[in-house]
């Protein structure tokens, strides 16, 4: 009885499809392109100087929260006891490491805005 049922809304579902696309390809075409030929009201220099922003707050956002996390963990340190400062070394070895890719990211961004800067213009 089921199969009957899904068989006859599969059915009734194939039949009532309607498609109204009266666009020919020509249109579609002309369409993308006078979309594409709109001015988008951003001019290169303002979206470069968004980055530009955006990408030093990050990079300040971050450095507060590395030198932040990095007096916790010295704190930490300085009073701990012996298993305590064991933990710690632990935790040392991942805040390294987000350091090395907060820093060795925001390098190596400068580095490729440097020198395709330099190639396009």
């Amino acid at each position: 009885m089921k199969r009957i049922i899904c068989l006859i809304v599969i059915l009734v579902m194939m039949f009532t499809v309607n498609v109204c696309a009266t666009d020919t390809l020509g249109d579609i075409i002309n369409g993308a392109n006078s979309f594409v030929s709109q001015p988008t009201g951003v001019d290169e220099t303002t979206l470069a100087n968004l980055i530009k922003s955006l990408t030093n707050i990050g990079l300040a956002v971050g450095t507060i929260v590395a030198v932040v996390a990095g007096i916790i963990i010295a704190i930490k340190f300085m009073t701990d006891g012996a298993q305590g400062k064991a933990d710690l070394k632990t935790a040392l070895t991942p805040y390294v490491i987000g350091v090395a890719i907060l820093f060795g990211a925001y390098g190596i961004w400068v580095i490729v805005i440097n020198v395709f800067t330099n190639v396009f213009s």
